[in-house]
């Protein structure tokens, strides 16, 4: 896998993480592949954001925040233990105009998240292992993806209903669509 595709595959990855494949927009993996090599690396972790699309009958009741799921692998020629961390994420109550967020549509609702200060840490914690597997030269994947497994535990009457994870990396490019589908179809992926 070369530089590039190391990227490519990572995005990629993050979204077949929630999805199996399905439910993922071609235009994620394109945008992602276009910001390089070093996207995920240079981010600033207090800038990422998850916001989750769902009915609104779920925003009102008391769920479990989603978790960040990052999975970083060496490939077998350069083996190193994987770098795996859950997340919590936290809930913020930005407005979603404000965000850059589409409308919603009726009977809709934007949940936003972010990372506190361990989270942060912890993001930062892989940019540095991915910058020591690129500086090493060691080729692997990236895997980001969003567990709502809490969502869908809380509320198992809007199980079959619609959810979209969208995610911002840096706010200068706003946030894309990671996968869409439904709760109980994301609440089953594991990475």
């Amino acid at each position: 896998m070369t530089r590039l595709a190391f990227l490519a595959a990572a995005l990629v990855t993050a979204a077949s993480l929630l999805s199996g494949c399905a439910g993922v927009p071609l235009t994620t993996s394109a945008r992602m592949l276009a910001k390089g090599n070093d996207y995920v690396i240079r981010a600033d972790p207090a800038q990422l954001r998850i916001a989750l699309n769902v009915d609104a009958r779920i925003k009102a009741a008391a769920v479990a925040p989603p978790v960040l799921h990052l999975v970083a692998r060496t490939d077998a020629a350069h083996p190193a233990p994987d770098f795996v961390r859950d997340i919590p994420l936290v809930a913020e109550g930005a407005d979603p105009a404000q965000l850059g967020l589409p409308a919603t549509g009726a009977g809709r609702a934007w949940m936003i998240y972010g990372l506190d200060a361990a989270g942060a840490r912890q993001m930062a914690e892989l940019q540095q292992r991915l910058a020591a597997m690129r500086a090493g030269k060691q080729k692997g994947t990236l895997a980001i993806g969003v567990r709502i497994d809490g969502v869908a535990e809380a509320v198992p009457q809007y199980a079959t209903t619609r959810i979209e994870t969208w995610m911002r990396v840096a706010a200068a490019d706003g946030f894309f669509e990671l996968w869409s589908g439904r709760i109980a179809d994301a609440a089953t992926k594991r990475g």
